[in-house]
């Protein structure tokens, strides 16, 4: 039982009896409750209800912000509910936190990335001897890591997708494709580039800009379309692929 909770209906009780004309016998009837039972509450012999305290902290003229913080403290620390429904929200916060320290090394490392990306794309679960077998000994930290934090769980050393929720902030967006353009830029330079980058800086009005706002949505639209259509796993020989359209000002 907290502080607030405890100690408040008895000083604001003091108070109110040192400054009032009437006595705990007068403020007992006011309440309809016997001058026993409201000794005992001041006393903090004895926790009134939920409704019974609200009842006298509000007649006693307590300012409500101090009513509300003794409501919610009191059911806090007097419904089983309200506790378990604490350790749930508790636990949820605890995983979604996990998850995110998880997403957001996805930003710099891309193995963790792939390595999701193959869970996930596996439609029946992948076992982790693939995946040792592709990424070697150090895939398992990384797995476990995945494990640990809900996006994916294992069974039998088979591991499937768990959580796909979006994986992204806006802000590691941009981390990630910085990591993206820096392992592309490493292939152009190592002559094992598979890929087409194109740009265009110059100067245009609102109207035009608008227009490329545009033309990427429906870009984008078609490109998920065609990835939709097209679907096949690296691991059936299909190729991973990133594409990226950015409309932006300098």
């Amino acid at each position: 039982m907290s502080t607030i909770e405890k100690d408040l209906i008895s000083r604001q009780l003091e108070t109110y009896l040192a400054n009032s004309r009437l006595s705990m016998t007068g403020l007992a009837g006011k309440l309809n409750i016997s001058k026993a039972q409201l000794s005992l509450i001041k006393n903090e012999k004895k926790l009134p209800s939920l409704d019974l305290g609200l009842k006298i902290l509000k007649y006693i003229g307590t300012e409500q912000s101090l009513r509300k913080d003794w409501a919610l403290d009191y059911i806090k620390h007097n419904s089983q509910e309200y506790e378990e429904l604490e350790n749930s929200v508790r636990s949820e916060m605890s995983k979604y936190k996990l998850s995110q320290n998880i997403c957001n090394r996805f930003e710099n490392n891309i193995p963790l990335l792939n390595i999701y990306l193959d869970i996930i794309n596996a439609e029946n679960g992948i076992s982790r001897y693939v995946l040792e077998k592709e990424y070697g000994t150090s895939s398992r930290a990384m797995i476990n890591a995945l494990v640990d934090s809900s996006l994916i769980e294992s069974e039998h050393d088979t591991l499937r997708a768990k959580d796909q929720r979006s994986i992204f902030t806006k802000q590691s967006s941009f981390n990630f494709m910085k990591t993206i353009f820096d392992n592309q830029r490493d292939q152009y330079e190592t002559g094992q580039w598979d890929g087409k980058f194109q740009f265009v800086i110059d100067d245009i009005d609102e109207i035009g800009r608008q227009e490329l706002e545009k033309l990427l949505e429906e870009t984008m639209a078609k490109a998920n379309e065609i990835v939709k259509k097209s679907e096949k796993t690296k691991h059936k020989g299909g190729k991973r692929i990133v594409f990226q359209v950015l409309n932006g000002t300098i």
